[in-house]
């Protein structure tokens, strides 16, 4: 990269230099041809601040000729300008085609990526699912004349929204194995069964072996090649199919190194997760800070603060439940 910004500051001062150079020759030109320097008095032929043009009878043509080679000049900076920040715009957009073609596959209903994968991208620790805005809407109160009106906010509804965050991150959770395999990190696996994408749960059953084996027993023995594909494809396994609609799916064990990584990860994630979290409380103490100002008709000082005691509590319980969740899922990836 600083090789590439020096070749650029190189092209730059050649294009200036090229630049002075023919407005001097221009100007010289013009002078010249129409004799009019010597027809002038010295005291109006004042230069310009860039030296480029002459306030005399003729300055409105050398105007042209130097506003002429500015829009040159201007053009060949916005090029270097552009050459400098390709990386910078090749790297935004290709990170905004993945999080479209992401979007898309959970629109279709395609299988997500395998758990691992996703743990292992920094790029998306802030992506648990929470794209749409669901939990930051609040109700709204329709006052008499149509408008809708300032209040404070529930505090059992500022509840029901962190909840809901909390919510999708233990659904989430269910995909991350464990030290110890479970039944629920199939549950996302999406399969082409009957011309549409329908979950594995809903045509066929999954139950732990043992820890290094897996069994589906799919209701339609006919999807039953289908199913493996879908665990090939999301899980990176390799599924043997048996006569009767019987998948074997051989599980390896997790080294300490990958489950190590793996709770770090989840960490970050949960990050992501205390932030909406956060998110949805400071709304809600927007809406407080009105009341304690006088700004919310009918409300007083103390109503606002027994309110703000409220959405602390509530922002406290929402906090322990994800501690819990985190907790309890980092102790299944590291015990064996």
């Amino acid at each position: 990269m600083t090789s590439r910004r020096l070749i650029l500051d190189t092209l730059l001062k050649r294009r200036l230099s090229v630049f002075e150079n023919s407005a001097s020759r221009s100007l010289s030109c013009i002078a010249n041809n129409g004799n009019f320097a010597s027809n002038i008095p010295t005291t109006q032929l004042t230069s310009s601040p860039l030296n480029l043009a002459f306030h005399g009878p003729q300055s409105t043509i050398i105007g042209a000729r130097r506003f002429k080679h500015a829009s040159k000049m201007g053009h060949h900076l916005e090029t270097l300008d552009e050459l400098a920040h390709e990386p910078e715009r090749e790297a935004a957009e290709e990170k905004r085609k993945k999080k479209k073609e992401r979007k898309a596959n959970k629109k279709k209903g395609k299988a997500a990526a395998p758990a691992q994968e996703e743990l292992e991208d920094d790029d998306d620790d802030d992506d648990f699912d929470f794209d749409d805005d669901e939990d930051m809407e609040e109700e709204e109160v329709i006052g008499e004349d149509g408008e809708v009106e300032i209040t404070l906010p529930d505090p059992s509804d500022v509840k029901r929204r962190m909840m809901n965050v909390v919510g999708r991150f233990e659904e989430a959770l269910k995909s991350i194995r464990g030290a110890e395999p479970s039944p629920e990190i199939f549950d996302d696996l999406m399969v082409d069964a009957y011309g549409s994408m329908t979950p594995l749960k809903a045509i066929g059953q999954v139950v732990i072996v043992s820890p290094t084996l897996a069994q589906i027993t799919c209701f339609d023995p006919m999807i039953a090649k289908n199913a493996a594909k879908a665990v090939q494809l999301a899980l990176e396994l390799n599924p043997q199919v048996e006569e009767g609609g019987n998948i074997k799916v051989p599980l390896p064990r997790m080294s300490l190194e990958v489950r190590e990584q793996t709770a770090k990860q989840l960490n970050k994630r949960s990050e992501a997760c205390r932030q909406r979290i956060r998110q949805v409380r400071r709304k809600a103490m927007d809406k407080v800070k009105k009341g304690k100002d006088g700004k919310i008709p009918g409300v007083s000082k103390d109503d606002a603060f027994a309110n703000a005691k409220e959405i602390e509590s509530v922002t406290e319980s929402a906090m322990d439940s994800l501690k819990s969740l985190v907790d309890k899922k980092t102790d299944s990836i590291m015990n064996v």
